[in-house]
Formats: C-alpha cells, structure tokens, sequence
C-alpha cells in the first residue's frame, strides 16, 4: 500500500498533492493528531487517494516541469 500523502498547509506542498492529500497544519496540535488518526485508519478510500497523489505527484518531476517550461516559452517565439 502507498502510504498516504500527509503535507503540510504552508508550503507549496497542497499543490504537489492535489485534492487527495491529507493537509494539516503544523501549527494546530489537534489537526495534526486528527490526520493521524485518519491515517492510522486508514481504509481502501484513504489508499485509492495516496494514489491519486502519488500520480499528481509524478506531474511535478524535474522532466515533467522542464517539458511544461519549455512549451511555456516556445508559445512567447
């Protein structure tokens, strides 16, 4: 199983991990141990969306946004 993407609201992380992570934020105590509640138990929906982040994920690899870059500035020729 991928473990569950736990990211942390003030960052760009939320971004990387779309609508399927689990965000918290750093500076709430009970968040954080609600989230890990929600990890510990985690069940198939909690995993389908590991997954669905992990993909998302994938979209901000170095090639990926090297590709995104260059069609950027190939459109301004």
């Amino acid at each position: 199983m991928v473990p569950p993407r736990y990211l942390e609201v003030h960052s760009l992380m939320p971004e990387v991990g779309g609508p399927d992570a689990l965000l918290f934020d750093p500076f709430d105590i009970d968040q954080i141990a609600a989230s890990l509640r929600q990890i510990w138990a985690c069940d198939s929906e909690c995993a389908a969306c590991a997954l669905a982040a992990a993909a998302r994920a994938q979209g901000f690899s170095q090639s990926a946004v090297a590709r995104q870059i260059a069609t950027f500035w190939n459109q301004l020729k």
